[in-house]
């Protein structure tokens, strides 16, 4: 027997403020969308390399990219200005690139792709959370998740 626990945005301190990495991906892009149109989302920060704009007007849209600190520290800075944030969501990754794909035996194995895919998947997030994690009061109830 499993038990879940569901977590309402109606438990955080109101309003809540949001930022979504990977907002130009389908799943970050989702994420963006059903934070949108919760009543107690004050703000959408929508993060992505493309900048991508939504059309509403609680979703601010910032070109950013995980894997370039200055990029991120940039962000952090900005959205820190209008205040804490209360959830950060983390939805980049990638599992293949411009000439290369998974890997299927180990004679595919490529250090530079490797690289890429670290650099993506591992590093960006830790970037995230160097210059995000400051901004999460530590006295309410918060969120910080990476896919």
């Amino acid at each position: 027997m499993t038990t879940e626990t569901k977590l309402s945005l109606d438990d955080f301190n109101l309003p809540v403020r949001a930022v979504v990495f990977g907002a130009s991906g389908g799943i970050g892009k989702a994420f963006v969308r059903h934070l949108a149109g919760c009543d107690s989302v004050q703000s959408v920060y929508a993060c992505s390399r493309s900048g991508l704009r939504f059309e509403n007007e609680k979703i601010h849209s910032l070109r950013v990219d995980t894997t370039d600190d200055d990029s991120v520290k940039k962000a952090a800075v900005a959205i820190g200005e209008r205040g804490p944030v209360s959830v950060i969501l983390v939805a980049t990754g990638t599992l293949h690139g411009e000439g290369y794909g998974p890997e299927k035996s180990f004679k595919n194995i490529d250090l530079a792709n490797f690289n890429q895919l670290f650099l993506v998947n591992s590093i960006g997030p830790a970037l995230v959370m160097k210059h995000f994690l400051p901004l999460i009061p530590r006295d309410q109830k918060s969120v910080f998740a990476t896919l």
